[in-house]
C-alpha cells in the first residue's frame, strides 16, 4: 500500500500547517466578530441609536474599534517567517528591517486603539451620570481588546509556512 507519509516527509508538516492557519483564522475571525458585536449590541441596548444625539456618543467610541480593525488589517501586511528568517541572521536585509518598522508601526497603532478606548470609559464616567455612556464605553475596551487579540492569534497562525523540499 502507498503511503504519501514515507514518499514526502513534507506533506504531513503542510497538512498540519493547514490545519493550524484554519484553525487560527477561524478563532480569530470570531474574537474581531465578537468584539464588534458587543458594542454594537451595547449601542443598541442603551437607546443611542434612538435618539438623535445618540448618533454622536455612538461614532465618538467606535472610533477605538475602527483603530483596532484597521490594525488587524496592517498587521497582516507583515509577514512573520520573514522575521523569523531575519532573526538568525547578524544583520537585517531591506525587505526584513521595513516588515520589523511595519510590525512596531502595527504595535502602536494597537496600542492606541486600546488606550483610547480606555480614555473614553475615563472621561465617560467622570463627565456623565448616566451608566449607559459608561457601558457604551465600557463595551468599546471589551471589543478593542477581542480584536486586537483575535488580529494577533490570525496572525500567528498564518506564519510558519512549510515549503516542499
Amino acid at each position: 500500500m502507498f503511503s504519501y507519509a514515507r514518499s514526502a516527509p513534507f506533506l504531513q508538516d503542510y497538512t498540519e500547517h493547514n490545519r493550524k492557519a484554519k484553525l487560527c483564522s477561524l478563532f480569530g475571525g470570531v474574537l474581531f466578530g465578537f468584539g464588534w458585536l458587543i458594542f454594537v449590541d451595547a449601542a443598541a441596548w442603551s437607546g443611542f441609536l434612538l435618539q438623535p444625539e445618540g448618533w454622536d456618543v455612538v461614532r465618538y467610541n467606535a472610533v477605538p474599534l475602527f483603530l483596532a480593525s484597521v490594525f488587524l488589517f496592517a498587521l497582516n501586511l507583515v509577514d512573520i517567517d520573514e522575521l523569523r528568517a531575519a532573526e538568525y541572521d547578524s544583520r537585517l536585509g531591506g525587505r526584513a528591517r521595513w516588515s520589523l518598522c511595519w510590525l512596531c508601526m502595527c504595535g502602536v497603532l494597537g496600542a492606541m486603539a486600546v488606550i483610547s478606548s480606555v480614555v473614553f470609559v475615563v472621561q465617560s464616567t467622570s463627565q456623565s451620570q448616566k451608566l449607559d455612556d459608561s457601558w457604551l464605553a465600557g463595551t468599546a475596551v471589551c471589543g478593542c481588546l477581542f480584536i486586537c487579540v483575535g488580529a494577533i492569534v490570525f496572525w500567528v497562525g498564518k506564519g510558519h509556512e512549510v515549503a516542499p523540499l
